[in-house]
């Protein structure tokens, strides 16, 4: 006897598997990267949220969207935090960006030398 599986169901069954397909990627993107970029060394935070309970998530303007985002300390309270070496970009105008992130490092106390940071050697492609 053939029996016929309706949508709902068929939806509740695949949900599970996605969310976990969808968790390993997220997992996966941590240690993918092009290899342009490797001369950067940049590290990477992901943090999984959900919309049904969206908790410090704020939002912030984008070229073309809304971008949503969450703010996370990086060092424990009174902890000092410094800059080794910090590259900026790939940007349009990498000077402005440059003197920009210098700004807001001073503004927020974080300590560098004004060797520390350099602009990306990467292209800036606006597309």
């Amino acid at each position: 006897e053939e029996k016929m599986i309706d949508n709902e169901t068929s939806r509740n069954q695949v949900k599970p598997i996605l969310k976990d397909f969808l968790l390993k990627m997220f997992e996966f993107a941590t240690i993918f990267k092009h290899p342009k970029f490797e001369a950067e060394r940049e590290w990477r935070l992901i943090s999984l949220f959900s919309v049904d309970s969206p908790d410090g998530i704020e939002f912030r303007e984008g070229i073309s969207t809304i971008i949503p985002y969450i703010t996370r300390n990086l060092t424990k309270e009174n902890e000092d935090f410094s800059i080794r070496r910090l590259i900026v970009g790939p940007t349009q105008d990498k000077a402005l960006s440059k003197e920009a992130v210098k700004t807001f490092l001073t503004v927020n106390k974080v300590e560098f030398r004004d060797g520390d940071i350099v602009s990306s050697e990467i292209p800036y492609r606006n597309l």
